[in-house]
């Protein structure tokens, strides 16, 4: 996917677009990415949310 086209997705939402360019969303790679959401949903997971995955 062309970096173009990911930031056209978000134009309607100025200032969602700003906080990721301001994070360098756009210039991470793929696999990057992937490996921030899971070190994330790891915090999120491990900060005492009630519900785990064994749950469901």
């Amino acid at each position: 996917m062309c970096v173009k086209d990911e930031r056209e997705k978000w134009r309607k939402y100025p200032r969602i677009l700003e906080a990721m360019e301001k994070k360098g969303y756009f210039d991470m790679t793929p696999e990057e990415r992937i490996q921030k959401g899971l070190e994330v949903n790891r915090k999120l997971v491990g900060c005492g949310i009630p519900g785990t995955y064994e749950e469901f």
